[in-house]
């Protein structure tokens, strides 16, 4: 009986297998995809090298299969300017990964899908811009913040130090008072049990991670492959930490009062308004609220500070670079008050030493997932319904064609004849609608947050004859090899 079985099971297997591989038209693939786990054998920790080798070999447009799940990767300034922008309608929608319905429930602007992310994506760009997104009174929130980090900077005392949970405790203070009208102090134990959460969730989760698309297998592993537990601990954890900072806000805030001051006092009184009004076909709730706030928290912590972490870095190695912003900033601003938002326009190295930096970063390789809507194509290749798609962001930052060399640091390929330009393939928040909702404010942070740095210290490697390696690791976002660097009070 279990020969008969075996068997059975076996001639299902090839049959999917045998089925997956006579579709016509579909892009070309790496190699033999086995039946249960596809492409996962050809795999490694760190895939970038190998969607390289692979885009080289196969072009824009390959699959990959996770097990039975079809995954199509998209290189290159062409394919993803067609898929995310000109057929953004049919590639908008997310994936049933782990992602999406396990750490957010699918709920919150991330995760939602067709409508309900058309209205939360409207709501809370018109909440941010009320907020002060791109004016003045945000520049001025952050400049706030960069003083409490420079005094956290002066207590090192120029002792080799690694500021990575520092600048996240910063820059997390920046979207926490979007997001809850407060701030933290950088030794609050709940506050830094956040950060060093939503650090590690970043390291454990990378859209290339089998976690993703089998995750309804793993979590009945006895082992903890891919950290399935640990996560769902975050989860939990995160939950009840946002869910408390929610009720917060809730409890304070009178509903009354026009003088709202954070994305959640805008959140729940609309929530009331459609309440009130009998709207109830909307994506404006209780449970959208909890994860969009989360979505803003996580996406506006990591990539920023861990950006920042990246310009110290270069900064540390590249001390030539360093002295060039130094003598730039001294000679349009002087160092008797820091840089602000006026200066930016003349402070050209630097705005090319940021934009260089997120270019040779390339802090997300892998954008966040889709799934097509309906059969369509994408350079010629038949895509079908249902298929998840990986934009490859390394494939377009790191392309030797648009950049020459692309593996170097050079700051002044963004300065021709001395005029600050930017390629369109220069893409750190992703492309099309979907792209970044916190762009303006990350740009505004790391423009202030640089110039802070560069005119109050001058940042040296704690071994002048080893200095920290510049190539990162893989993970959600690329992060560097842990680093200590002395930041040293510069003479005024």
């Amino acid at each position: 009986m279990l020969d008969i079985v075996l068997v059975f099971v076996l001639v299902l297997l090839s049959v999917w297998w045998w089925s997956t591989r006579r579709q016509t038209g579909l892009p070309p693939s790496p190699g033999i995809a086995l039946p249960l786990i596809g492409h996962l054998h050809l795999m490694e920790p760190d895939p970038t090298r190998l969607f390289k080798e692979w885009r080289k070999r196969l072009g824009d447009v390959y699959t990959l299969m996770y097990g039975p799940h079809r995954v199509v990767m998209v290189n290159g300034y062409k394919a993803l300017h067609e898929a995310l922008v000109k057929q953004h309608e049919v590639f908008m929608n997310r994936a049933d990964s782990f992602l999406h319905t396990m750490l957010f429930n699918n709920r919150g602007v991330i995760s939602l899908a067709d409508d309900e992310w058309k209205e939360q994506r409207a709501f809370l760009q018109t909440t941010l811009k009320s907020l002060g997104m791109g004016r003045n009174v945000m520049a001025d929130n952050v400049a706030t913040e960069i003083g409490f980090l420079l005094d956290a900077f002066r207590e090192t005392r120029g002792q080799p130090t690694n500021f990575r949970m520092l600048l996240s405790a910063s820059v997390s203070n920046v979207i926490s008072l979007v997001t809850f009208g407060r701030r933290f102090d950088y030794t609050d134990p709940e506050f830094l049990h956040m950060q060093a959460l939503t650090v590690r969730a970043f390291e454990l989760v990378p859209p290339s991670s089998p976690l993703h698309f089998f995750f309804r297998l793993i979590k009945y592993s006895p082992v903890d492959l891919f950290h399935y537990r640990e996560l769902q601990n975050y989860i939990q954890s995160m939950r009840s930490i946002f869910q408390k900072m929610i009720n917060e806000s809730n409890n304070a805030h009178d509903s009354g009062d026009d003088s709202k001051t954070c994305v959640i006092e805008y959140y729940i009184d609309e929530i009331k308004r459609k309440t009130e009004a009998g709207e109830t076909m909307t994506s404006i709730n209780s449970e959208n609220l909890l994860y969009s706030a989360w979505n803003l928290f996580n996406a506006g912590t990591d990539t920023t500070s861990t950006t920042l972490l990246f310009a110290i870095l270069y900064m540390t190695v590249y001390q030539d670079v360093q002295e060039k912003l130094y003598e730039e900033i001294k000679t349009i601003v002087g160092t008797e008050k820091l840089p602000d938002m006026s200066h930016k326009a003349q402070l050209k190295y630097v705005n090319a030493f940021i934009l260089e930096t997120q270019r040779f970063t390339s802090l997300i390789p892998l954008s966040l997932d889709r799934l097509t809507r309906n059969d369509t194509k994408l350079l010629g290749y038949s895509i079908p319904k249902g298929t998840v798609i990986l934009p490859v962001l390394d494939s377009v930052m790191w392309d030797d064609d648009v950049w020459g060399d692309p593996m170097t640091f050079r700051p002044e390929r963004f300065l021709k004849n001395g005029v600050l330009t930017v390629k369109k393939e220069f893409l750190p928040f992703s492309i099309g609608r979907r792209s970044c909702l916190g762009e303006s404010l990350a740009v505004t942070e790391l423009y202030l947050f640089t110039t802070a740095f560069v005119q109050t210290f001058q940042f040296l490697p704690e071994d002048p004859s080893h200095p920290p390696s510049v190539v990162g690791r893989h993970g959600f976002t690329r992060v560097p090899e842990p680093f200590n660097v002395r930041a040293v009070p510069r003479q005024r």
